[in-house]
């Protein structure tokens, strides 16, 4: 019994994970000092690509006159999280902010429901098992 309550615990994190993505915000053509230090928002999430090719997630603390403060992860390398770091907006390429999906987001929820209750209700659960002992 513990094992199907795993199982579906784990289905419905893995549905409601994908409810969360990263959408374009502002371009590599629209990315200056003045327009970056007015749609970064403290306490929210992107996705920068940085020179070097790399993409930083970070959730921003604070931003500054050139630069931004946040939380950050290099994606793509385990052990990369650092609290506090600073990107200069010069480093910065292109912005992609986080966002939730909210038609995928109830079709997940709906459609995680909907299963639960019919697993609630089937007598698959409630058969009376006789699996071989060996």
């Amino acid at each position: 019994m513990k094992a199907i309550a795993m199982i579906t615990g784990a289905a419905c994190a893995m549905f409601l994970s994908s409810c969360v993505g990263y959408k374009p915000y502002l371009e590599a053509s629209n990315v200056n000092a003045e327009r970056l230090s007015e749609k970064i928002i403290p306490d929210k999430r992107y996705e920068l690509l940085v020179v070097g090719g790399k993409k930083v997630r970070i959730r921003v603390d604070s931003v500054l006159t050139d630069r931004i403060v946040g939380d950050t992860y290099i994606s793509g390398q385990p052990g990369s999280r650092q609290n506090d770091n600073v990107i200069f907006f010069r480093q910065i390429m292109s912005v992609k902010e986080r966002k939730v999906n909210v038609p995928l987001t109830i079709g997940a929820v709906g459609a995680v429901a909907a299963g639960l209750v019919i697993w609630s209700t089937s007598d698959f659960l409630f058969a009376d098992w006789n699996f071989p002992v060996f």
